[in-house]
C-alpha cells in the first residue's frame, strides 16, 4: 500500500486541482494506493474527498504564517506517515513546502510544474529561479505536464535527467465525450434558438487568461454574425471588468456570465467552438477536455503547442480580427464523430487518466523499492 499525499494551494477549480482530482478518483479503483489531501484552506472539493472516505488536511495561508504552515506540512506528513508527498507548484517557492515534507518523514518527495511561466512581480520571478537548484535538490521526482511547463520549473537542460517525468494532463475520457441531449438541454437552459453560434470560454477569471480581448474579439465577430453568443464559464478577479466591458461594448445581452459547474461535459457539448486568449499556459486542461468533446478550439500563441493533440486546436496570434474571422470554418462536421476520433487519439498519445496515474505510482514505487 502506497499512501500518498497531495499538497495543493486550494481545492478550486483551477486547472491543477482538477487534475489532481482526476488522479484521486481514479485511485479509488486501485487496492495499492490510497491519496489523500492538504490545502491552503477549504475547497469546493473536499466535501467529495471526505464522503469517498479519504482525508483533507489544511495549512492556513503562507502570507499569514509561513512558520505555521511550514510546520503544519511537517505535522500532517509525520502522523500520517506519508510514503509520497507530491506538491502541485506554481513557482519553486514551494521548495518550502518539499522541506517540511521531508522533515515530515517522506519517503518520496514530487513536485510538479503547474504553469509555463511565473505570475506576480519581477522581484519573484528573480527569486523563483534563485530557488530552482534548492527546489531540484528537495524533490525525488519533478514532473511537468508539457516541455513548456518543465522548462520553467526545473530548467530546460534538466529535462533530460532521470529526476524528470512527463504526466500528461490525462482524463477519464469517456466522462468528457459529447452529449447530444446534455447539448440540447444546456442550449435550452440558455434560451438559445436553433443555429445560434455558441463561443465558450472555460476557467477562473484572471489576467492571465485574458478575459478582456476574449469580450473584445467577440465584439468583431457579432459586427458580421448576429446569431452569435459568448459563453464565459468561470469566476476570479477579472469577471466584473470583463462583465463592464461587455456593457460598455453593448453586449450585454449576448455575453452570458455562468457560475463554474461540475458538468463542463454539458459545457463543452452545447459549446460550438472554444477560446483560450491566454497570455500563457503549461498545458491547459481545458482544451484537453474540450477536444475528447469534438470541440474546435483557436487558442493563442502564448499557449504550448503541446495542447494540439488532434486537428482541432488551432493557435492564433491576439489579433481581434483573427480570431472573429477564425471561428466560422468550424461549423462543419458531425460532433459525436469527432469526439469518438479525438478520444482514440488521446488515448493512443497516453492521456487517459488511468495511464497516468500509472505512470506516477509506478515511479514512486521504484524509487520507494530501491528505498527498502
Amino acid at each position: 500500500m502506497i499512501r500518498m499525499l497531495f499538497v495543493v494551494g486550494s481545492l478550486g477549480r483551477g486547472g491543477a486541482e482538477t487534475f489532481a482530482m482526476k488522479l484521486f478518483r481514479a485511485s479509488l479503483e486501485e487496492d495499492g494506493l490510497t491519496i489523500d489531501f492538504l490545502s491552503s484552506l477549504p475547497g469546493v472539493y473536499d466535501k467529495e474527498i471526505r464522503e469517498r472516505g479519504r482525508s483533507v488536511f489544511y495549512t492556513g495561508t503562507r502570507s499569514h504564517s509561513p512558520k505555521a504552515v511550514f510546520q503544519s506540512i511537517k505535522s500532517v506528513v509525520l502522523y500520517g506517515r506519508y510514503d509520497f508527498v507530491l506538491k502541485f507548484a506554481d513557482s519553486s517557492l514551494s521548495v518550502l513546502d518539499l522541506i517540511a515534507a521531508n522533515r515530515g518523514g517522506a519517503k518520496v518527495t514530487a513536485v510538479r510544474s503547474m504553469n509555463s511561466k511565473a505570475t506576480g512581480s519581477p522581484f519573484l520571478h528573480a527569486i523563483h529561479l534563485l530557488l530552482r537548484p534548492l527546489l531540484r535538490h528537495s524533490a525525488d521526482i519533478w514532473i511537468a505536464p508539457s516541455r513548456e511547463a518543465g522548462a520553467f520549473m526545473f530548467g530546460k537542460r534538466n529535462l533530460s535527467s532521470n529526476h524528470f517525468l512527463f504526466l500528461p494532463n490525462a482524463l477519464p475520457l469517456e466522462e468528457y465525450s459529447f452529449s447530444e441531449k446534455a447539448r440540447k438541454e444546456t442550449r435550452d437552459k440558455l434560451r438559445l434558438e436553433e443555429g445560434n453560434l455558441l463561443v465558450g470560454f472555460v476557467g477562473r477569471l484572471t489576467e492571465q487568461k485574458n478575459p478582456l480581448f476574449l469580450v473584445r474579439a467577440f465584439s468583431k465577430l457579432c459586427e458580421w454574425r448576429s446569431d452569435a453568443r459568448l459563453a464565459v464559464v468561470g469566476d476570479g478577479p477579472m469577471k466584473e471588468p470583463a462583465a463592464r466591458l461587455a456593457n460598455e461594448l453593448g453586449l450585454a445581452d449576448r455575453v452570458l456570465f455562468l457560475e463554474p459547474t461540475h458538468n463542463v461535459r454539458a459545457v463543452y457539448s452545447a459549446i460550438d467552438v472554444l477560446w483560450l486568449p491566454s497570455f500563457f499556459e503549461g498545458m491547459p486542461n481545458v482544451v484537453l477536455e474540450a477536444q475528447a468533446c469534438g470541440l474546435p478550439c483557436l487558442v493563442s500563441e502564448n499557449v504550448t503547442r503541446e495542447v494540439a493533440l488532434t486537428e482541432l486546436v488551432s493557435h492564433l496570434p491576439l489579433e481581434e480580427n483573427r480570431w472573429a474571422n477564425g471561428t466560422d470554418v468550424f461549423e462543419k462536421g458531425h460532433r459525436s464523430e469527432r469526439s469518438c476520433s479525438a478520444c482514440s487519439v488521446l488515448e493512443r498519445k497516453g492521456y487517459a487518466i488511468g495511464d497516468s496515474l500509472n505512470v506516477l505510482e509506478t515511479a514512486a514505487s521504484d524509487i520507494l523499492e530501491r528505498l527498502g
